[in-house]
């Protein structure tokens, strides 16, 4: 499936209100992980990589409201988050399960009122292992 207005999608939640712009999406996929590497008597390296690829998203949201952020922050903040996110490799979606090790973030509060304003989010999520 061609991307259809959302980054990100966790359960029914597509992360789209606010959606972070094209820029704020960035996608590592396909990450080879060694196992054990070395290096032979002629100075060659030698890689014993593991057969499962890992995924990383980097995802920078837009200023929004506190109740916006801790809608966010409620889906995001658990051990294993399944996530089904855009691939632009493949131009479709996929599916697999992430952790999210940081977050980032400053408060601001709205002039002339008590309101605070969230100016952006910075989330930083990592797959346990290969998605479909």
């Amino acid at each position: 499936m061609a991307y259809a207005g959302y980054y990100i999608k966790i359960g029914s939640n597509t992360f789209n209100n606010p959606l972070p712009s094209s820029e704020g999406y960035k996608i590592k996929e396909d990450i080879e992980t060694d196992m054990d590497s070395a290096v032979n008597a002629a100075g060659n390296l030698i890689r014993n990589i593991l057969p499962t690829k890992r995924h990383e998203l980097n995802i920078t949201f837009p200023p929004m409201t506190q109740t916006q952020w801790r809608t966010y922050i409620g889906l995001l903040d658990h051990d294993a988050i399944v996530v089904e996110f855009y691939s632009y490799k493949s131009d479709t979606y996929r599916t697999g399960t992430f952790y999210m090790p940081t977050t980032e973030h400053n408060t601001l509060f709205k002039q002339g009122s008590a309101e605070r304003i969230m100016p952006s989010l910075e989330v930083n999520l990592i797959s346990y292992g290969s998605a479909t």
